[in-house]
């Protein structure tokens, strides 16, 4: 059994690496490839979010391996695919509890990408994908957008409801890279 070992994370983007031991290259046939992010990463594309919403698993620990143990049937985990539109970048701002900027950013930039639909419960950390199969982002959450609208709830004449846009986002390629090349990881860049 493998264990993840030397474990890295970059909290703002809410994404982290990390080693298994013992791995053996034979394990993996394919690796995945990410959307280059100096072409032709503009808004309207098509993506595809994958993860795993609507399915609970409560791991067990085993204190003499020292493990987390799955219960007997958790696994194949359903995947469930949402489809979203990339609408936009955002840059990543790292505050202290009273609003105030931070200086502390790691060595690469912090972005999101942006998803014309929310992430669901249970698709964070999974891949954002275009039609080609690579990456533009790792699914980290959802924002809640006011829309300015706040019409009457119906039968309740004092009360009003307020209107958002739930969006997805994610782990920008650039940000993704930026972790990997400070702790070396190799990783598949697209042509286009």
């Amino acid at each position: 059994m493998s264990r993840l070992v030397d474990g890295v994370r970059c909290d703002p983007a809410d994404v982290g690496i990390g080693r298994l031991e013992p791995f053996d290259p034979a394990w993996v046939t394919t690796y995945p490839t990410f959307k280059d992010p100096s072409k032709d990463f503009e808004p309207g594309e098509s993506l595809c979010k994958y993860g795993y919403p609507f399915h609970s698993i409560t791991p067990i620990w085993d204190a003499a391996t020292g493990s987390f143990q799955l219960p007997a049937g958790a696994l194949p985990i359903p995947l469930f695919p949402i489809e979203g539109i990339f609408t936009r970048t955002a840059e990543i701002v790292i505050t202290d509890p009273a609003g105030n900027l931070l200086p502390i950013a790691p060595p690469f930039p912090l972005r999101w990408i942006e998803t014309s639909s929310p992430g669901l419960r249970g698709q964070s950390g999974g891949p954002i994908l275009d039609a080609q199969g690579s990456i533009w982002g790792i699914q980290a959450n959802t924002m809640h957008l006011a829309l300015g609208f706040d019409p009457q709830v119906p039968g309740r004449p004092n009360e009003r409801e307020h209107q958002f846009l739930n969006v997805g986002r994610g782990a920008h390629p650039e940000t993704i890279f930026g972790l990997f090349n400070q702790f070396h990881v190799r990783y598949n860049v697209s042509a286009y």
